[in-house]
């Protein structure tokens, strides 16, 4: 997040405010006590943030990971990705995970998208760069061609095309002025939500499952970020330091 991968930063929030909705949502049994009415959005809910959570994950770890470790042959091995292409074990262990079977096809085995290929190029160009305004340009690049691939090209597919979570999505948006209900928000700290405007940004019109409606309130939340990055930087990664943290937590 320093340095060359620039959309981890601001993908631990992404997924602190994921683990907030779905703790929001009780687990069973205790879902059982909640009103009748609510307990099928509910779990519908928890069950499509859970599948993009982790598919997202399992897609996009794995390109990191390799560029890390294999930087000089990324170009050459990423259009190789293919999970139906896999042999042995290898492929019975990633067809075995939580809904493999739906996810797979959706998301085309997996494979390298033009998005993908376009943020690890200005990675690349961002290890060359020293700090100063070049070098955080390449890095806000680098940010929004990996966010339009979580966004368009897994998620929207994934579980924003799902009818019944749209539904969910459309009763989250009608209740969200209730006190203590949960609202569309992306909060730049460890808690769900802050009082302090500069530290969140709030979708308050449109669709969250809308690509387009929703690629606007990403657009924002990146500005955002990019703009305390370099305003309150210490603060932020003492955040970003602190959600790391939390991996290691039983």
């Amino acid at each position: 997040m320093k340095g060359r991968f620039y959309w981890m930063g601001l993908a631990a929030f992404a997924s602190k405010q994921v683990r907030c909705g779905l703790d929001f949502i009780p687990n069973e049994p205790y879902l059982i006590m909640s009103p009748p009415i609510v307990q099928p959005p509910l779990r519908i809910g928890k069950k499509n943030l859970g599948k993009g959570n982790f598919w997202l994950f399992q897609d996009i770890f794995v390109w990191h990971w390799f560029y890390s470790k294999y930087p000089d042959q990324f170009d050459e091995c990423a259009p190789e990705r293919d999970v139906s292409s896999f042999e042995g074990q290898i492929k019975a262990n990633v067809e075995s995970l939580p809904w493999a079977e739906d996810a797979l096809p959706v998301l085309k085995n997996l494979h390298v998208t033009d998005d993908i290929l376009k943020g690890f190029d200005y990675i690349e160009q961002v290890e060359k760069l020293p700090s100063g305004i070049e070098r955080r340009s390449k890095q806000l690049l680098s940010l929004n061609e990996i966010a339009n691939h979580e966004q368009r090209k897994i998620l929207q597919p994934l579980i924003y095309e799902n009818f019944l979570f749209r539904a969910t999505l459309d009763m989250q948006a009608f209740f969200e002025r209730v006190p203590l209900l949960p609202v569309r928000l992306a909060a730049f700290s460890t808690a769900c939500e802050v009082d302090d405007p500069e530290l969140s940004v709030q979708m308050k019109e449109g669709d969250l499952y809308n690509e387009t409606d929703r690629m606007e309130f990403i657009g924002a939340i990146v500005d955002q970020f990019h703009a305390l990055m370099r305003e309150r930087k210490t603060y932020m990664e003492s955040e970003i330091f602190e959600i790391s943290t939390w991996a290691s937590v039983k």
